[in-house]
This record gives structure tokens, sequence and C-alpha cells, in this order.
């Protein structure tokens, strides 16, 4: 268009696609984001087919083996908020690289995102012996921590909420010493950023902003120009987009939910639709209850995490009969089943 060439809806949906995924779906805008996008469809890009490529379910086995890496996150105090620390040796990089193609587990970072009041979250995973490759996230809601600056002290780089670099045991670097190390540095460098934290408080704009994650669900289908350019008016306004884009979980749901996930039984390995089950024991539950002080309703509802999954079913069944069940459609039913439970 600069140029004077004629954008085809070809051409618009190609670009469209590289709009959607270099925002993270409209995660991180800026100015120009909106109106570049009201553009796009203006000239025939199709928003809800080149978004619905974006929607496609994960693999069940491959949720499964992540879920066994990331129920071994660390939490660290920072200030007021908390860290989070995963280190991925080299065994399991290189066994869910070759048995389920997992490659860069780092780069799975994005699981971490949206744990309510988590200011810094790393990975480091050992891809090589003795080499380490760190990615780095935070979040402005908790105190706008620059990891850029952190990836930078190493050698690294990035976005200032988005970055990485490469640590390596030539240098005298391992899992333990790494941990310490950016630990510490993490929470020195917080304690000078992340002081005054406001505290997020809506507005009548904000009401507005929510109606059209409501209506579009969270910017994922239906949007059109006219929804952009009420969108670019409200953030004018100063409205919290980033928050309610957000759907926020506690770190203790975030860990149940890799809990259960490592506990999944497979009907049918080799289906296309797996059934998924979850048998939990009253050792199991306990141990749930008392590690993350949450309740059986709360355990029940973790079914929910396969709505996102590609799986013809899936249930959570408790030594007492109580089981919760979720379809291919991402219909959720609870019930009581009175049945004799299964304990493996």
């Amino acid at each position: 268009m600069k140029f004077g060439q004629e954008l085809t809806p070809e051409m618009a949906e190609k670009l469209m696609l590289g709009l959607l995924t270099d925002t993270g779906r409209l995660k991180f805008i800026k100015a120009e984001t909106l109106k570049n996008l009201s553009t796009l469809i203006s000239v025939g890009a199709d928003f809800d087919k080149i978004s619905g490529f974006l929607n496609c379910k994960s693999r069940l086995m491959d949720e499964i083996q992540l879920a066994k890496v990331f129920k071994n996150a660390k939490k660290i105090r920072i200030g007021d908020t908390f860290g989070i620390m995963l280190p991925v040796d080299y065994e399991t990089a290189d066994e869910i690289g070759q048995k389920y193609g997992i490659k860069n587990i780092q780069k799975k970072i994005f699981k971490m995102e949206n744990i309510e009041n988590c200011s810094f979250c790393c990975i480091f995973a050992e891809n090589k012996p003795g080499e380490f490759d760190l990615e780095f996230r935070s979040t402005a809601i908790c105190g706008n921590f620059y990891v850029k600056g952190l990836a930078c002290l190493y050698g690294g780089n990035g976005h200032p909420c988005a970055s990485g670099c490469h640590l390596s045991g030539n240098d005298g670097y391992d899992k333990q010493k790494i941990f310490d190390e950016i630990s510490n540095k993490a929470i020195e460098m917080f304690s000078e950023q992340g002081k005054n934290i406001k505290e997020i408080t809506l507005s009548k704009h904000d009401e507005s902003l929510a109606q059209i994650f409501e209506k579009t669900d969270k910017l994922s289908k239906g949007v059109t120009p006219k929804t952009l350019s009420k969108l670019s008016k409200l953030i004018e306004k100063g409205v919290n987009y980033e928050y309610l884009l957000k759907s926020f979980k506690t770190f203790e749901e975030f860990m149940i939910q890799n809990e259960l996930l490592s506990r999944v039984q497979i009907s049918d390995s080799q289906s296309k639709k797996p059934n998924a089950n979850i048998f939990l024991s009253p050792e199991d539950v306990e141990l749930l209850m008392d590690k993350y002080n949450v309740t059986e309703e709360q355990i029940l509802n973790v079914i929910s995490i396969f709505a996102n999954i590609d799986i013809e079913s899936a249930s959570i069944v408790l030594p007492n009969g109580k089981k919760s069940q979720i379809n291919n459609q991402g219909e959720i039913s609870l019930k009581a089943n009175t049945s004799q439970n299964r304990f493996r």
C-alpha cells in the first residue's frame, strides 16, 4: 500500500496471521496495531478464519509430558509478589524432545502466563549437556519488572517483558548455580524497579471494554472495524486493557492442573481423540488438599483445562464418588458417581 500496490484479500489474510501471532493474539498492541488490523479486515481478510487457525487444540500426550515438567516449578518471594523458577535438566529435555517432539521447552514459558501476583517467570533448560537456554517473562501489572535488563547482564536480549539468554557449564554454571544466581538477581532488581505497584481500579470505560471482550470472546472472533474503532477510543482513555484481557489463576490452581494432568490414564493412546481419566485415591486427595490448601470442588473444577486439549472426553473421579466430566465440545458436568472406583 505504501508503494501504491493494491492489497488483495489473500495478502491481507497473510498479513493478519503475522499481526495476530506477533502480538500474541492482540495481547501486546501499539497505536497502529488496531488501525492496521481494521484495514486488513476492510480489504477482505476473514478475521474469524485466521483467528481460528490459532485455536488448534493441543495433543493430550504433549500436555501430559509438559505437566510432568511444570509440576516441578519453584516459587520464590519477590517483594510483595512472587516469581516462578523452573529448571529442566538434560535428561528431561532430551526425553520429551525425542519422544514427543517438544523442542526448546523453555519456549513453553507462556504456560506460566496469567498467574495471579506473579511478577517474574524463568525456565532454564539444559538442551545440550552443560549448555543452558534461559527464558524470562514479566508483566506490567505486577511491578513492570524489566527482564530485558536481566537478560542483558548475561549477554542476552529481547523485549522489556520477554527476553532470554544462554549460560554455559564452561563458564562454571550448573543447574543449582543458575537457580540461585538468577533468583537472587531477580529479587535484587525487582526491589529497585517494582516499587509503588498501583492497585487496579476499574472505571466505566473498563466496563465497556469488558463488554467488548465478552462479545468477541476476548478478541478471538466476531471482530470488525467498528469493534476496533471502539476499542481504540477506550485504550486512548486509559482502560486496563492487559488486566481485563487476562484470565487469572492462582499459583495453586496452576500447580494442581499440572499434578492432575501428570496422573492422566488414557483408555486408547492410539486414538486421535482419546478418553482421559484421572482416578484419585484418598491419599492423592489428602496430599493435594494439604499441599495447595484447596477443596474437593476446586480439584474437580480442574476438568476445565481439557477444553483446550484434543480429547473425546475426560473425567476426574474422587474416592467418595464425586466426579467431573467434560466432552469434546467443552461441556462440563458434575455428578455423584456411586459406582466402585479404581485407584492406581
